[in-house]
């Protein structure tokens, strides 16, 4: 049953993911499901509730190895793994998850319609890198 509490399309997406808290590395070589706000991590190592951690996914494509990287916050945590949320992200990462988010949904015209309402203050969008 989908937890009415939620305001985002969630899809179905495994890729690796690496979380960092502090001195803490996890890395997880899969994760269950993913949305616009947060992403849920199979781990063996649990963080508590309310831990911020910097969040790096890995994907993999036939001619491409890309990453997307966000600031997230712990939010709930299973025997399974950790559930997360997003705090911030940089442009490109924001692009890439919209994306990943609309090919992967059942409905693609629903996706487009949340993200055109905010759900992470513009404020909190992460500065992009300058570039050399």
């Amino acid at each position: 049953m989908i937890d009415e509490r939620r305001r985002r399309t969630r899809v179905v997406f495994t890729t690796e993911v690496e979380l960092r808290a502090g001195d803490v590395v996890i890395k997880s070589p899969r994760s269950k499901d993913i949305s616009m706000t947060g992403i849920f991590v199979f781990a063996e190592h649990k963080l508590e509730p309310g831990t911020e951690c910097d969040v790096t996914l890995r994907l993999l494509g036939a001619t491409s190895d890309l990453r997307l990287s966000a600031n997230a916050r712990v939010v709930r945590v299973t025997d399974e793994g950790l559930a997360l949320e997003f705090t911030s992200l940089d442009l490109d990462s924001y692009v890439h998850l919209r994306n990943l988010i609309i090919y992967n949904s059942e409905d693609p015209d629903g996706v487009l319609e949340e993200v055109s309402h905010p759900f992470i203050d513009p404020g909190k969008l992460a500065p992009e890198e300058e570039k050399p």
